[in-house]
């Protein structure tokens, strides 16, 4: 049974996350892939660690600008930490498919 609850817990937190997306995400931009790795347990080094749950995302930004102020505000909402926004995302002026990772605070 602590499967199946920790199961629940955690599919109740994709929705949040993807509301969550959606509330920050400005117009010109699309999301194109989502993947979701849920919290658990990483041994290194012999020892334990409680790891977040983390997302990786791709998507469509019109413009640099555009993408920008979506980072910022991935930055500064509460529900997202670690944020990881690679360099490559900023090579292009328009047209932009980009990509991040970032930890799930719960």
């Amino acid at each position: 049974t602590s499967q199946i609850s920790r199961f629940l817990k955690n599919s109740r937190s994709v929705p949040l996350v993807l509301e969550s997306l959606e509330e920050i995400l400005p117009s010109g931009m699309y999301l194109t892939a989502f993947d979701y790795d849920p919290p658990g347990v990483q041994v290194k080094g012999g020892e334990a660690q409680q790891v977040q749950a983390r997302i990786s995302v791709s998507g469509f930004a019109q413009a640099r600008e555009t993408l920008f102020l979506f980072r910022e505000s991935l930055e500064k909402h509460p529900l997202f930490s670690d944020l990881s926004f690679p360099a490559s995302n900023w090579v292009l002026p328009q047209d932009i498919r980009f990509s991040f990772q970032v930890s799930i605070t719960q």
